[in-house]
């Protein structure tokens, strides 16, 4: 898995992706349900990443990016994952 970089934030696995997700939507006091409105992507897809199950780059950027508004995207899909 490549390196997702937002801002100061360094994600290397689907793991720190989930908990980067997950810890920074319960910091701003959000639901799944809001994060997903604002990432622009299905509920599911907040579930499936906060549980590292899977997950495309730009949909982790999207995240991210939701949650911090910064960065740039970088469209991958980490090692061995399907198509979300």
């Amino acid at each position: 898995m490549d390196t997702l970089r937002r801002g100061r934030m360094q994600v290397n696995t689907l793991a720190e992706l989930a908990a980067a997700v997950r810890d920074g939507r319960k910091a701003r006091g959000w639901s799944q349900e809001e994060l997903a409105e604002r990432a622009g992507v299905a509920v599911r897809t907040v579930r499936r990443v906060e549980a590292a199950e899977r997950c495309h780059w730009d949909t982790g950027t999207a995240l991210l990016r939701a949650i911090q508004r910064t960065g740039n995207a970088r469209p991958c899909v980490a090692a061995g994952d399907d198509a979300a």
